[in-house]
Protein backbone atom coordinates (compact mmCIF):
# COMPACT_ATOMS: atom_id res chain seq x y z
CA UNK A 1 0.00 0.00 0.00
CA UNK A 2 1.48 3.83 -0.77
CA UNK A 3 1.17 6.36 1.10
CA UNK A 4 -1.13 8.85 0.34
CA UNK A 5 1.44 11.48 -0.78
CA UNK A 6 2.34 9.09 -3.42
CA UNK A 7 -1.30 8.47 -4.31
CA UNK A 8 -3.16 11.98 -4.51
CA UNK A 9 0.29 13.79 -5.00
CA UNK A 10 -1.79 17.23 -5.99
CA UNK A 11 -2.82 17.50 -2.03
CA UNK A 12 0.76 17.36 -0.99
CA UNK A 13 1.31 20.76 -2.55
CA UNK A 14 4.42 21.85 -0.55
CA UNK A 15 6.71 22.47 -3.61
CA UNK A 16 4.29 24.89 -5.16
CA UNK A 17 5.53 28.51 -3.57
CA UNK A 18 2.45 30.30 -4.21
CA UNK A 19 0.19 27.49 -2.51
CA UNK A 20 2.76 27.23 0.75
CA UNK A 21 2.95 30.77 1.21
CA UNK A 22 -0.40 31.22 1.18
CA UNK A 23 -0.92 28.39 3.43
CA UNK A 24 1.59 29.33 5.31
CA UNK A 25 0.10 33.16 5.86
CA UNK A 26 -3.42 32.04 7.07
CA UNK A 27 -1.72 29.87 9.33
CA UNK A 28 0.25 32.47 11.01
CA UNK A 29 -3.25 34.98 10.78
CA UNK A 30 -5.10 32.04 12.49
CA UNK A 31 -2.79 31.20 15.34
CA UNK A 32 -2.73 35.05 16.13
CA UNK A 33 -6.76 35.25 15.46
CA UNK A 34 -6.62 31.76 18.36
CA UNK A 35 -3.90 33.86 20.81
CA UNK A 36 -5.86 37.20 21.13
CA UNK A 37 -8.93 34.81 21.70
CA UNK A 38 -6.61 33.09 24.81
CA UNK A 39 -6.87 29.78 23.08
CA UNK A 40 -5.01 27.40 21.02
CA UNK A 41 -5.12 26.78 16.93
CA UNK A 42 -6.56 23.29 17.78
CA UNK A 43 -9.03 24.45 20.76
CA UNK A 44 -10.20 27.37 17.91
CA UNK A 45 -10.60 25.18 15.00
CA UNK A 46 -12.53 22.62 16.82
CA UNK A 47 -14.39 25.41 18.89
CA UNK A 48 -15.16 26.81 14.97
CA UNK A 49 -16.39 23.93 13.82
CA UNK A 50 -19.07 22.88 17.33
CA UNK A 51 -20.30 26.60 16.40
CA UNK A 52 -21.99 25.39 13.38
CA UNK A 53 -25.64 24.95 14.00
CA UNK A 54 -25.64 22.39 11.48
CA UNK A 55 -23.24 20.60 13.12
CA UNK A 56 -24.20 18.29 15.63
CA UNK A 57 -20.78 16.51 16.52
CA UNK A 58 -16.91 17.05 15.07
CA UNK A 59 -14.59 14.24 14.81
CA UNK A 60 -11.13 14.95 15.85
CA UNK A 61 -8.02 13.42 14.36
CA UNK A 62 -4.86 13.46 16.82
CA UNK A 63 -1.50 12.13 15.47
CA UNK A 64 -0.53 11.97 19.10
CA UNK A 65 -1.50 11.17 22.79
CA UNK A 66 -0.47 14.61 23.38
CA UNK A 67 -2.68 16.42 20.76
CA UNK A 68 -5.61 14.13 21.96
CA UNK A 69 -4.70 15.39 25.40
CA UNK A 70 -5.09 18.73 24.90
CA UNK A 71 -8.31 18.27 23.07
CA UNK A 72 -9.83 16.68 25.44
CA UNK A 73 -8.30 18.85 28.66
CA UNK A 74 -9.90 21.35 26.55
CA UNK A 75 -13.23 20.69 28.06
CA UNK A 76 -16.25 22.27 26.48
CA UNK A 77 -15.46 24.81 23.79
CA UNK A 78 -17.37 28.41 22.75
CA UNK A 79 -16.22 30.31 19.85
CA UNK A 80 -16.13 34.10 21.22
CA UNK A 81 -18.51 36.26 19.94
CA UNK A 82 -17.15 37.97 16.97
CA UNK A 83 -14.33 35.38 16.21
CA UNK A 84 -16.34 33.35 13.38
CA UNK A 85 -16.30 36.27 11.26
CA UNK A 86 -12.50 37.43 12.23
CA UNK A 87 -11.42 33.64 11.01
CA UNK A 88 -14.01 34.37 7.58
CA UNK A 89 -11.98 37.70 6.86
CA UNK A 90 -8.81 35.46 7.13
CA UNK A 91 -10.23 32.46 4.86
CA UNK A 92 -13.69 33.09 3.16
CA UNK A 93 -16.20 30.25 3.32
CA UNK A 94 -15.85 27.54 0.83
CA UNK A 95 -12.31 28.49 -0.25
CA UNK A 96 -9.77 26.14 -1.00
CA UNK A 97 -6.29 27.56 -1.32
CA UNK A 98 -5.52 24.57 -3.47
CA UNK A 99 -8.14 23.96 -6.32
CA UNK A 100 -7.07 20.65 -5.92
CA UNK A 101 -8.60 19.83 -2.33
CA UNK A 102 -11.70 20.51 -3.60
CA UNK A 103 -14.28 17.55 -3.15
Amino acid sequence: MHSRAIRLPEHFDHHIVAIRTEKRRIVAALTACAREAGTTLPEMALAFVLDDPAVTAAIVGPRTFAQLDELVRSGSLVLPSGLRDRIDEVVAPGRNVNPADAG
